[in-house]
């Protein structure tokens, strides 16, 4: 009995010495700063959490979350990546937050904005250079439901055209430097209600412009992250109420309030329906 004891402890303590990480409830995986040079692929299939952040990782291979197609946040902020090879997250239809901040990329996996789940992205603090001209590629609108994107300190001279973005509420394009952009960029994000774009090179009346639309038109409460335009390089602007008007009546914006106020139907619910009509079906056939 102590010897069949003895040896579970030592096959505990010995896996724990082989993956390093440690499980937080049934569903959590915490890896953070254990020097891992790769995904484990021991953790439980499970996971619904896995905390990647401060290791060492610099490339996220095809194959790296395969096993984990329940997760919900991956966290991978803090490492080193540099690439990602084509489908790596694809089968990650589960996912609904990722951080992949301060890491070494130069552009984005296409294949996140086409995750059917992913509300949440932070992708701060990398050296974007390469992200705006290949979206140029990107099928849009994107499938991803993003509600939540950080783009903060990626060296963007513009701001991500991801197409219409009905769920967009929250934008951080803060410390890029964006010297000009045009109006007609937010008719894709007619749900907008915060914008951070401090420690920008922006001239100050196209910001006066920008935050006279999101004040006036997106927002529900104004809030501080309004206050992004320079005031010591006030000056006197044009009237811009004309243009902004303008941008209320565009098809991209109709369109972006259309979709909106109509969100589509979800993979889920189409199979619950369709459950739903086989089984009236299959009542209507057996009922004599």
């Amino acid at each position: 009995m102590n010897t069949a004891f003895g040896t579970l402890i030592f096959l505990l303590c010995i896996k724990q010495l082989v993956v390093g990480c440690t499980q937080s409830g049934k569903l959590s995986v915490n890896c953070y700063g254990l020097n891992h040079y790769e995904v484990p692929q021991n953790l439980i299939k499970s996971a619904e959490v896995i905390n990647l952040a401060r290791n060492r990782i610099k490339v996220l291979q095809v194959y790296a979350f395969q096993r984990y197609t329940n997760l919900k946040v991956l966290k991978l902020y803090d490492n080193m990546i540099l690439h990602v090879e084509e489908g790596t997250f694809e089968p990650l239809t589960n996912l609904e937050e990722i951080d992949i901040s301060n890491n070494g990329l130069r552009t984005l996996p296409l294949d996140l904005f086409n995750l059917p789940s992913l509300r949440i992205l932070y992708s701060d603090s990398n050296r974007m250079f390469d992200l705006i001209n290949d979206l140029l590629s990107l099928e849009k609108p994107i499938s991803a439901p993003l509600e939540y994107l950080n783009v903060a300190d990626c060296k963007l001279d513009d701001i991500p055209d991801l197409g219409i973005l009905p769920k967009l509420k929250h934008l951080n394009a803060s410390s890029n430097p964006l010297s000009k952009i045009s109006l007609d960029t937010f008719s894709s994000m007619c749900a907008l209600e915060s914008i951070d774009l401090t420690k920008n090179q922006i001239p100050y009346c196209e910001c006066q412009e920008i935050a006279d639309l999101v004040a006036m038109h997106y927002t529900k409460t104004l809030s501080d992250r309004l206050s992004f335009c320079d005031k010591d390089k006030v000056s006197k602007c044009p009237d811009n109420i004309t243009l902004i008007d303008k941008i209320l009546v565009s098809s991209e914006y109709q369109q972006c309030n259309y979709l909106h106020s109509h969100p589509p139907i979800s993979k889920k619910t189409w199979i619950i329906i369709g459950v739903c009509l086989a089984g009236i079906l299959l009542l209507v056939l057996i009922t004599p």
